[in-house]
């Protein structure tokens, strides 16, 4: 038996390898739960979060 939903899709999907570099980099800065994690990615600064490979603008 299959549901389709109603529902419209929302929200940015971000590809899990990012996903996972954000959380380890946030628990070696010392975030021990998923809250801290959260936050961590929350406060992270985005030129800290782009790539040093990456041209500005791409």
């Amino acid at each position: 038996m299959e549901f389709s939903t109603l529902r419209e899709p929302r929200g940015v999907r971000h590809a899990l390898v990012y996903l996972l570099a954000f959380a380890a980099c946030a628990v070696l800065h010392g975030a021990t739960s998923l809250l801290a994690v959260g936050e961590w990615i929350a406060d992270a600064h985005p030129a800290r979060c782009r790539p040093k490979s990456c041209r500005a603008g791409t």
